[in-house]
């Protein structure tokens, strides 16, 4: 029986360095990948949002402007 502890403990440092410097890390870079994964969606979200805005300001100050422009000539714009 005393020939098998050594051979235990090796398998359990083994064991316990590989969970801490390949698999710990590994998780973390998954973690990681999906923290920045949903900044760039939420980035890209905000980005739409702000171009909506500004695409829709944009059609109204053109559409206020022409209607604005036919009622000091009188013509109705199509």
């Amino acid at each position: 029986m005393d020939g098998s502890r050594p051979v235990l403990a090796g398998l359990g440092i083994g064991a316990f360095a590989v969970l801490c410097c390949a698999a710990a890390p590994l998780l973390l870079g998954v973690a990681g990948g999906i923290a920045v994964g949903t900044a760039l969606g939420v980035g890209a979200g905000v980005l739409a949002a702000i171009a909506a805005t500004v695409l829709g300001l944009g059609k109204r100050r053109s559409a206020s402007a022409s209607l604005s422009k036919s009622k000091k000539t009188g013509e109705v714009s199509r």
